[in-house]
């Protein structure tokens, strides 16, 4: 089970555990992260501007949506876009025959101006 995004929240919990077995994917995770915000597949469609068929098809995994319109959907469902893209990547990997063990995200540091 994936626990690196737990920070121990009630929605982190529950969408841990909404994604159980098999391995989680892009439309796995964005779909059990909607549901654990109550959203309905009706409600992020139209912000989207999007038929709700469409965004059941990303949440299936049978579309890929692009980059751009992940940021989006992340945006609308208050998810932390790193959280997508890690699982986009990893399907991307899987799909060529490869797993990806871990991605390991640091924040980059401001450059500070020693100029005084």
């Amino acid at each position: 089970m994936i626990t690196e995004f737990d920070d121990g929240s009630m929605l982190a919990r529950d969408f841990l555990k909404s994604l159980g077995r098999p391995e989680p994917t892009t439309g796995r995770v964005m779909r059990s992260w909607r549901k654990c915000e109550e959203l309905t597949l009706e409600t992020v469609a139209k912000q989207l501007g999007i038929s709700k068929q469409l965004l059941s098809a990303y949440e299936r995994d049978e579309k890929r949506p692009s980059i751009q319109r992940l940021m989006e959907i992340c945006q609308i469902i208050g998810m932390d876009p790193a959280m997508i893209l890690h699982f986009r990547i990893k399907d991307e990997i899987r799909g060529f025959g490869y797993e990806l063990k871990q991605i390991v995200l640091e924040p980059i540091q401001p450059k500070t101006d020693k100029a005084s």
